[in-house]
């Protein structure tokens, strides 16, 4: 047995990110960037957020699509596998943090695009994505059991 569930997949060009950092919910949280450039051996961009007291506030992990897809004029595009604010730090300006602050370091890496996919019914997570430039690409019904 299992369960039926809608999965968007959204899209973006990085060209309208801005170079400087975003707003910052909390100036005493740290944020530990992990990145590489497209062409290195294993491409990705991960962030993960913690308070002054090291309680995790949440991630951002992705990786390289580009090197998955071998195609001459492929322009590096990276993908978002997981976004996630922890429960007591959500609806916080957290999630919108570590977007921007994921797609600026993206883009000065080289990447030029970014990919990422979410439950069709998780409202919260489309509005963030579509406020920053998110497009729909198209729907997909995945089985889960």
């Amino acid at each position: 047995r299992g369960y039926a569930l809608d999965y968007d997949t959204l899209t973006m060009t990085l060209d309208s990110i801005p170079d400087f950092e975003p707003d910052h919910p909390d100036d005493t949280a740290k944020a530990n960037m992990h990145a590489t450039e497209p062409t290195h051996e294993k491409p990705r961009v991960c962030l993960v957020m913690n308070t002054a007291n090291d309680e995790e506030i949440g991630m951002c992990l992705s990786y390289s699509l580009s090197d998955a897809q071998p195609v001459e004029d492929l322009r590096p595009m990276l993908y978002i596998n997981w976004l996630v604010s922890n429960k007591g730090y959500r609806r916080q300006g957290w999630g919108q943090y570590m977007l921007l602050e994921t797609l600026r370091e993206a883009k000065a890496r080289g990447y030029t695009s970014c990919v990422l996919g979410t439950d069709l019914n998780n409202q919260p997570a489309r509005t963030l994505y579509e406020k920053h430039g998110f497009t729909n690409t198209y729907c997909s019904p995945c089985y889960k059991k």
